[in-house]
Order: C-alpha cells, then structure tokens, then sequence
C-alpha cells in the first residue's frame, strides 16, 4: 500500500473501536436475569460502564473480578438479593461474543 511518492502507507496508525465495532455481545442471557430481577433491561451495563465503575478496569487498576463486585454492589439497592445483583454482574462478564468478520478484514 503505498501513496505513490514516498513507499509508505497513506497512514501510520488505525485507531478502531472494539466492543460493538469489532466484537458483539450477546446479551441475551443477561437480559432474561434483568426480567427475572424485575428491572429494565439494560440496567446492568448502565451501571458497569458508568464512569467510575468501568475506569479503574480500563486502567488497570482493578481486575475483571473486582469489576463485578462495582457492579454488584452498584445494583445492591435495585434488586431484592447480593446473589441477583453479583448473578447479573456474571452474566456481563461472561456474556459470549463474536468478532465481526466483515470489520475484522478491512
């Protein structure tokens, strides 16, 4: 790939989204607990992906797990039971994915 005068790339760097872009969650499983746990769907990821729940994961600074009990426990007051609320913080943890094949190629 060249841009004809020089024999670099017309560009040095992609820069490209991941979840949703490239890689696609089915959140099926969670939606159906959200239903069960009497809340709007979408609650769970409104809460995992608040600011200062999902910041110390994306730097670094908590893990995966750790990350689950924000959740949990950003949840605690919206559902009956910590089991529910940890139960829902699994299940967008563990929600399966798939890249986009399509995305992936160019």
């Amino acid at each position: 790939m060249s841009d004809g005068n020089s024999g670099r790339p017309p560009f040095g760097a992609v820069l490209c989204d991941v979840d949703n872009v490239i890689r696609t969650f089915d959140s099926s499983r969670l939606q159906a607990l959200e239903r069960a746990a009497g809340i709007a769907e979408g609650t769970t990821k409104k809460v995992a992906f608040a600011q200062e729940a999902v910041l110390p994961l994306l730097l670094g600074h908590i893990t995966s797990q750790e990350w689950a009990e924000a959740i949990a426990d950003g949840l605690a007051g919206l559902v009956p039971e910590a089991q529910t609320a940890y139960e829902l913080a699994l299940a967008l943890l563990e929600s399966p994915f798939h890249a986009d094949d399509e995305v992936v190629a160019l």
